[in-house]
């Protein structure tokens, strides 16, 4: 049986009105003709999407980046800043490591 796609996204403004109407999942579904679990799904790819919008993240790309993209000014200052955060940690992570090994060498554990 061939799998049917339904663009969920095309029906995104519908469904979120009928969804602060105070109507159910399965109701949202069976008025629509769609599964109670695309319904589900999309709600909650909305949800977190709104959320990381409101945290001030940008959504991330997906896939490979096609031939001769150019990141935007933003993308570019969202990743070096997730770099400097992982040196941070890396770092922090190592000082731990070395107290540990000191303790555990002055402890005569090794």
């Amino acid at each position: 049986m061939p799998r049917s796609y339904t663009r969920v996204k095309q029906l995104e403004k519908q469904i979120l009105e009928m969804k602060e109407e105070g109507k159910t999942n399965r109701e949202i579904a069976s008025y629509f003709g769609l599964r109670l679990e695309q319904i589900k799904r999309f709600i909650t790819r909305h949800n977190r999407a709104k959320r990381m919008a409101a945290a001030g993240g940008l959504p991330r790309r997906r896939g490979r980046p096609p031939k001769g993209y150019a990141p935007t000014k933003a993308e570019q200052e969202n990743y070096s800043k997730q770099l400097k955060e992982k040196d941070k940690k890396i770092k922090r992570l190592q000082m731990e490591n070395e107290l540990y090994r000191d303790f555990l060498r002055l402890d005569g554990r090794r």
